[in-house]
């Protein structure tokens, strides 16, 4: 995705929460499913702890 601008992947957890990461010269994540959904910068290794926490998540109680 680096220098494909526009590209992006969408990626969801087990309880349906769906975000979306996009390549715009920078990384950008958004919670996708949200109306505050507004892709934040970020760089890529906060991008794959982010993804990674997120989709290994533990059902809340």
């Amino acid at each position: 995705m680096d220098g494909g601008t526009g590209s992006f992947v969408e990626f969801e957890n087990r309880r349906g929460d769906v975000w979306r990461a996009e390549w715009h010269g920078a990384w950008f994540v958004a919670e996708w499913n949200t109306q505050s959904g507004t892709p934040r910068e970020t760089d890529l290794d906060e991008l794959v702890e982010f993804a990674i926490a997120r989709l290994c998540d533990t059902p809340r109680l």
